[in-house]
């Protein structure tokens, strides 16, 4: 046996020898690997084959175009690169270097059958052989593909990739996908419960949309694992997912969460103040979910929004439990069910209900209102029921019907119907399909419509009876439109039409268009197609028969005949003293003829005063004469302070006008006309135009213009030199003078997408000043700028500007924008950060003047230096701005401001601290505040402390005041609150001699008033306290007045008062002089016009003392004379009117004593009458006097048919008895009689305007 053993060891030394020897020629030899793979080509039960393989067994390695194919997928690669180190296999470890792939390409063919479900379980643990370190790997365009889906391909690099044991670890990870970029790290353990670690970082592309980017982090193993998800701005948003048990009986959380999403960065048209923050919330199963979301949106103009929905699904059906909408437009609740239980056999049920429906900007209310749907694809009904209110409804209510049944293919109306719409009945039926194409077929038919419910100067009453048919296929859209009727009457003018549509695909017939309007009317017909062959007349005497308060005449002819690409036009038209609003055209008249594509061409225009609001034209002409290939066009306008002329030369050739200006002239008010300096080549298109070499010159300036545009993009150059400014004062106003020169250089290019260029502007010695009312005054000088520079570029690597120049004559201006993130791409404005700094000083104010027409003689030094940087749309904000040395005359009050300064400085966020005072008539005032914006809504709170400020200095008023008020703004209205104390005063008003008051019956009839425009609602709580030193002198009173008030006033309501007015001094009354014993003016919460009074005023007569009592409410006072010791009332009103007794008194005395006896004592007298004319049936009781009151008369009255009344009056001082009568004639023409000392017969006729 020792024999075998001996043999045995040999052959395995030497199989081992051999072994060894093999291995040690493949490591050296330049192809081993290669003959290697070769060898095991054929054995291998996976097919492989490659073109070249190159490289040592140590490495590096080169493999090109690999294939390797299996049953159900195939891996092809362009060139595979590998470099390891094997002496690291000593150690237990495959470390690779290095490995690079490119142009990989895997595609998977998916089972013919799907595997049957198998129960899931943790992965095996998994226990490699060797440790494995991979330094980097690099792919390069790898593909895959399922089946015959199209491929994605992506771009991948890994760095660092350990698998130690059951341990990994990935140090970095990039993927690059045309639509997402995906970056992250992570570690974890591939035994146990498979624990993970990972953070990404994506960012994709949305079309339309601004870049997304955000943040993963996962935590977890594959018994419990949880997804922590956040989106930068403008997404704003944050995601948290858990999932338990995902191999087996699969639990799930997610909450997605938002407190600062604004929807102006995906749709410029929602405002940018917009706010959006909430929840949504779901949680469940692999068969089923629960969901629940609420929303809230701030900001939004006509208020906030808020939306809830609480919901479900699972494998078979979905379900919203709860839907509501709270919002300004109005309330809306629904609920539903759809259940998946086949295609044919699925059940759909949804309820939508609403109150008080409005959409912004539309006359469309709905109070309420009610959708409902039920039943199967294949049939179901759909309702709907509302009520509409506002315009639409005629000022009531409207109603709208409709219900239906429908399935997969079609709907058919089986009511259409709406009540009271713009006052009028519509009613209809028909039905439309969309499968196997469209196709429709309607009627509708209308009574009693209104269009003034939607426009007062359309009243109206219409009717009409439509139909409309047709179908959309491959061959086209072919229709039907008939109006057979339009009848009514329509602002008091008969209104009558019809109309008759038809057609297939290119071929469409008109064949009645007719509609009169009083003695207005329009026909038209024809036929549009290849062959085109169109008439329109149209005949209007009046205007005003079409357009509410116009006027003139019109009249329009227009035909067209001949093949669609070449027709044969002519038109004629002309209007005379049209006036339409602020439109006024004197002359217009339009003629013209175009025979063909080789044919003469022709066209004049001409309208001659032509006016525009305040804007005049005395003419405008044109004229085109030749062939469409060869032709001239003339232009002119001519005004009072300005004219254009331009003509041009040119014609059509393939689809573009080629051409030229020949002539261009602008002659401004004043100095030399500008004049086009040469012809300048044109050419336009739909595709492009381009303008080359247009100069205009005047004297020394010249305006110089270059331009092209295509779909590629455009570019424009735009050079003006020495502009004199003078000439133009035309733009500004006549009562402005314009002094300087302006020069400029453009020259931009871009896109639809992208902006680049450069801007250099200068202006020197740039004076306005205003001329005044006065001749003989000189102008007043309002702005000076010596010299001014702004300078600009954007290209590709950033956007800068800058500023800077000398106003007025010590100033100085320096200012800088820079965005150094733009790329070129000006719709990403709005959103890259911009940083700047603006350097300003100045003495020159006296543009201060503009704000308000009563202030005079600004002068004062402002100085700022603001620096910004941050987001284009909420930069912050340093630095400040300072006015010092401040003075200002307020001439129309009598106020010389003085010492006024003023601070403002930004402080962190987006908020603006303020601070200033001002001195005025010996006395100080300060201002301190702070302006904060929210959601981009300004809001203001500023206090206002001051002592002995005089407010008012001048002849009827002198008044100190001294506040302690603190005043707050907000979009939703304005607040005062504080104390307001006057320490001295002194009103003395005008003398308002010869003014009557109105009666309370009076009614002034003429044009409807104006609507105030909508006011700032607003809050007041002030506290009014009147000094020691205030005192009021007119109307016969010298008082002093002292006391304290309360004001309040809130949105809707009027202003009240609490508290009282305390009147001491004297009245003149009845030519005497009374004294003041007792007066207060009392407010108890009531309106700053109805106070209560409590006066005694009183005059002293040796041993006797009468006077007057005034007490009640201030519309009605309670008069009444007394006397101590008491006197008879007619010795009373005597001493108090004469100064001595009754029979002391003279004929001459008898004036003022009747009048004093009219004031005080018929008032009382009057009221009595008409208690008793109640009592007897008559219609009017009352006792009326001419001024005098010995002409008082008791004066009954009643209307014996409604246009005749009779009245009869009997003397109170004497026995003098009058009859009158009137008789309405018509609604102008009243004749009036009256008997008694004097007779007489009138006959009135009346204006009212």
């Amino acid at each position: 046996m020792r024999w075998a053993w001996r043999i045995a060891a040999a052959v395995l030394a030497g199989l081992l020898f051999g072994l060894v020897a093999l291995l040690l020629a493949l490591w050296g030899l330049p192809n081993g690997p290669d003959r290697l793979a070769r060898w095991l080509q054929p054995h291998s039960p996976i097919a492989f084959d490659y073109v070249r393989f190159e490289g040592p067994l140590r490495g590096p390695w080169r493999i090109e175009q690999l294939t390797v194919r299996s049953d159900r997928w195939d891996l092809a690669a362009e060139q595979i690169e590998l470099a390891w180190h094997p002496a690291a296999l000593l150690r237990g470890t495959l470390h690779v270097e290095r490995l690079a792939v490119q142009q990989m390409r895997f595609r998977n063919e998916p089972p013919a059958e799907p595997e049957p479900p198998r129960e899931a379980t943790l992965p095996a643990p998994l226990r490699l052989p060797l440790a494995v370190h991979l330094d980097q790997f690099q792919l390069d365009d790898g593909c895959y593909q399922a089946g015959d889906a199209e491929p994605e391909c992506v771009d991948g690099q890994i760095t660092n990739l350990r698998l130690d044991g059951s341990a990994w670890a990935v140090d970095a990870l990039a993927l690059a996908h045309p639509r997402l970029q995906l970056s992250g790290r992570g570690n974890g353990e591939a035994a146990g419960r498979w624990p993970f670690s990972a953070r990404l970082r994506a960012e994709t592309e949305i079309p339309d949309w601004p870049l997304w980017t955000g943040e993963f982090a996962l935590d977890g193993d594959l018994i419990e694992f949880g997804v922590a998800h956040a989106a930068a701005p403008p997404y704003a948003y944050q995601l948290a997912v858990r999932v338990s048990e995902p191999l087996g009986a699969l639990r799930w959380q997610a909450e997605w969460m938002t407190e600062a999403l604004r929807p102006h960065a995906f749709r410029t048209d929602v405002p940018e103040a917009v706010v959006l923050s909430g929840t949504i919330q779901a949680n469940g199963t692999a068969q089923a979910a629960d969901v629940e979301a609420a929303l809230h949106a701030d900001g939004a103009p006509e208020g906030p929004w808020d939306a809830r929905l609480t919901g479900m699904v699972d494998a078979g059906s979905g379900r919203i439990d709860r839907l509501t909408l709270d919002a300004p437009i109005g309330r809306v609740r629904g609920q539903g069910q759809y259940v998946f239980s086949g295609a044919d056999t699925d059940v759909l049920q949804a309820d939508l209900s609403w109150e008080a429906l409005r959409w912004p900007g539309t006359a469309l209310d709905s109070p309420e209102g009610k959708l409902s749907i039920s039943g199967q694809p294949t049939r179901y009904d759909l309702s709907l029921q509302a009520r509409l209110a506002g315009a639409w409804a005629g000022g009531g209510q409207a109603s709208i019907a409709l219900a239906g049944e429908g399935n997969r293919q079609a709907f058919e109306f089986s009511r259409i119907e709406a009540r009271n719409l713009l006052k009028g009945r519509l009613d209809g039926r028909g039905q439309v399909a969309w499968a196997p194409e469209l196709t429709w077929d309607l009627a509708l038919r209308g009574q009693g419509f209104d269009p003034g419910a939607l426009d007062a100067r359309w009243p109206g009453r219409l009717a009409f009876d439509a139909s409309t048919r047709g179908q959309r296929d491959d061959a086209g859209l072919a229709a039907e439109l008939q109006v057979d009727t339009v009848q009514g009457r329509l602002r008091g003018r008969a209104v009558q039409g019809r109309l008759a549509l038809q057609g297939a695909g290119s071929e469409w017939t008109l064949e009645q268009l007719d509609v009169r309007s009083g003695e207005a009317r329009m026909r038209a017909t024809g036929r549009w197609g290849p062959q085109i062959a169109m008439q329109a007349r149209l005949r209007v005497p009046d205007l005003a028969d079409l357009w509410p308060g116009a006027s003139g005449r019109a009249e329009l002819d227009a035909r067209a005949d001949g093949p669609q690409d070449d027709p044969q036009v002519e038109l004629e038209a002309s209007a005379r003293e049209v006036r339409m609003e602020s439109l006024r055209v004197s002359v217009l008249d339009l003629s013209g003829s175009w025979g063909g594509k080789n044919e003469p061409l022709q066209a004049d225009a001409s309208i001659r005063q032509l006016e525009v609001g305040s804007n005049t034209v005395d003419s405008i002409t044109l004229d085109l004469r030749g062939r469409p290939a060869d032709h001239r066009l003339s232009f002119t306008v001519d005004r009072r302070d300005l004219a254009l002329q331009l003509a041009s030369a040119g014609g059509w050739t393939q689809e573009r006008w080629v051409g030229r200006l020949t002539a261009l002239s602008l002659r401004p008010p004043a100095g030399a006309p500008w004049q086009l300096d040469r012809p300048a080549p044109l050419q336009l298109s739909m595709r492009d135009a381009a303008l080359e070499g247009l100069c205009l010159r005047a004297s020394s300036q010249s305006l110089c213009a270059d331009g092209r545009w295509s779909g590629a993009g455009w570019q424009a150059q735009l050079r003006l030199a020495d502009l004199d400014l003078a000439p133009w004062r035309v733009l500004v106003g006549n009562e402005w003078t314009l002094a300087g020169t302006i020069g400029a250089t453009v020259d931009a290019r871009g896109d639809a997408e992208r902006l680049a260029g450069t801007l250099s502007a200068r202006a020197d010695g740039v004076v306005v000043e205003r001329r005044s009312p006065i001749a003989s005054l000189p102008p007043e000088r309002l702005l000076t700028i010596p010299e001014l520079r702004l300078s600009g570029e954007a290209t590709d690597d950033g956007l800068t500007a800058g500023l800077s120049g000398v106003p007025g004559k010590k100033g100085r201006l320096e200012a800088q924008l820079a965005m150094p993130g733009y790329t070129g791409r000006w719709r990403e404005l709005s959103r890259l950060p911009v940083e700047g700094r603006m350097v300003l000083e100045t003495d020159e104010l006296a543009a201060l003047t503009l704000l308000s027409p009563h202030l005079d003689q600004p002068q004062g030094r402002f100085s700022a230096d603001l620096a910004w940087r941050g987001p284009w749309q909420a930069p912050v904000f340093s630095g400040g701005a300072r006015l010092a040395g401040g003075s200002v005359d307020v001439p129309v009050a009598g106020l010389q401001l003085r010492d006024i300064a003023l601070e403002a400085s930004p402080t962190a966020g987006d908020q603006l601290q303020f601070a200033g005072q001002l001195t005025s008539g010996g006395g100080d005032l300060s201002l301190q505040g702070q302006l904060k914006l929210q959601a981009g809504q300004p809001q203001l709170l500023a206090q206002l402390k001051g002592r002995d400020v005089r407010v008012a200095n001048t002849a009827e008023a002198e008044v100190w005041v001294s506040p302690d008020i603190q005043v707050g703004y907000a979009p939703a209205g304005l607040s005062v609150q504080g104390q307001l104390t006057v320490p001295q005063a002194l009103l003395k008003p005008k003398e308002l001699e010869g003014t009557v008051r109105p009666s309370s019956d009076e009614i002034i009839v003429g044009a409807a008033a104006e609507p105030e425009p909508e006011t700032l609602a607003w809050n007041l709580d002030l506290r009014l306290i009147l000094g020691d030193r205030v005192r009021f002198e007119g109307f016969g009173l010298k008082t002093d007045i002292t006391g304290q008030l309360g004001l309040r006033e809130g949105p809707g309501t009027l202003p009240v008062a609490s508290g009282e007015l305390v009147l001491d001094g004297r009245y003149r009354a009845y030519g005497q002089d009374l004294t003041i014993e007792r007066g207060r003016i009392l407010y108890t919460g009531v309106p700053l016009d109805s106070p209560g009074l409590d006066l005694r005023a009183s005059r002293e007569f040796q041993e006797q003392t009468v006077g007057v009592e005034v007490r009640g409410l201030l519309q009605q006072p309670d008069v009444k004379v007394f006397s101590a010791p008491l006197l008879p009332q007619s010795d009373a009103l005597a001493y108090l009117v004469l100064g001595r007794p009754l029979n002391q008194a003279s004929s001459d005395d008898s004036a003022a004593m009747n009048r004093a006896a009219a004031a005080l004592g018929l008032a009382g007298g009057e009221l009595l009458a008409q208690r008793i004319g109640g009592r007897l049936g008559v219609q009017d009781v009352e006792i009326r006097n001419s001024g005098d009151v010995a002409t008082s008369e008791l004066s009954f009255g009643r209307y014996l048919t409604p246009r005749l009344y009779i009245s009869y009056g009997v003397g109170v001082f004497n026995a003098v008895s009058t009859l009158r009568t009137r008789y309405e004639l018509s609604r102008r023409w009243t004749l009036r009689t009256e008997s008694g000392v004097q007779s007489s017969i009138d006959a009135i006729y009346t204006l009212e305007r």
